[in-house]
């Protein structure tokens, strides 16, 4: 099988298809980098950027649970600052 570029309009297009949970795992699997395979295990490997090689990083570790998105979006939930609508060189100033 030749190997093909996949370009980000296509990885979008395709990952909007997937499940929430595979959603998370691929972005998991992307933040984390893609390891280099030995010469000899090139052969059972899909091509570097194929769609062949992200369904590979997808269901390979790290396999999220439940919990752990669970633990992500209150991370994010506790980290998020109010929003301020006035500017410091608005009328009135910083205070």
């Amino acid at each position: 099988m030749a190997a093909s570029n996949v370009g980000f309009q296509e990885v979008v297009e395709w990952a909007s298809h997937l499940s929430r949970e595979e959603r998370l795992r691929l972005v998991a699997c992307i933040g984390a980098g893609l390891s280099v395979a030995p010469a000899e295990a090139a052969q059972t490997e899909a091509p570097a950027g194929s769609a062949m090689a992200v369904l590979q990083a997808i269901r390979e570790p790290p396999h999220l649970s439940a919990e752990d998105v669970e633990t992500l979006e209150q991370a994010i939930a506790a980290g998020k600052q109010t929003v301020r609508q006035e500017g410091i060189f608005d009328r009135g100033g910083a205070k």
